[in-house]
């Protein structure tokens, strides 16, 4: 069978979802979930291995896509050669948060974040299932902080300091 949605939200940000499904009758099956994927146009669909007739019950789940976002802001500045030294410390803060994350849904961090050549950084962990996995990207090696402050036109302004 296949799902389809129209998916869309305000701004620039990519998009992830999936539909979450069981059967219902004749014999009630434990939830599974199928990736949508993006047909254009704010369209996605999913096909799900319905095994055989009976009442099926199905969500659509979706939400912003903060690394495939990175990612694709990234690509495309590469691809034109612009500096991207903001946008792969903008990777470590998602590096650094999917970590955290991993922690709090009851996964563990098997090793790192440590540092390895060129830079980058790894994490390797498995979630609250055992499947192992790892992360990489580049760490913030200063702190910056955000103020608001007069400029010489006497009005208030704002800039960042690293």
């Amino acid at each position: 069978m296949t799902i389809t949605a129209d998916i869309f939200k305000e701004g620039h940000d990519e998009l992830a979802a999936v539909v979450r499904w069981r059967q219902m009758t004749p014999r009630e099956t434990e939830p599974r979930e199928e990736q949508m994927r993006f047909l254009g146009n704010d369209a996605w669909e999913a096909n799900l291995p319905l095994t055989g007739n009976g009442l099926y019950a199905f969500t659509v789940e979706a939400w912003p896509d903060s690394f495939g976002t990175w990612v694709h802001e990234l690509e495309r500045k590469v691809e034109v050669g612009r500096d991207v030294s903001s946008e792969l410390l903008e990777g470590a803060t998602l590096l650094d948060a999917a970590a955290a994350r991993v922690k709090a849904g009851g996964g563990r961090i098997l090793e790192g974040p440590r540092e390895v050549a060129g830079g980058r950084w790894i994490v390797r962990g498995t979630d609250p299932q055992g499947a192992m996995f790892g992360l990489e990207g580049k760490r913030r090696k200063a702190v910056g902080y955000f103020e608001s402050a007069p400029n010489p036109s006497g009005a208030r302004g704002r800039r960042w300091h690293w």
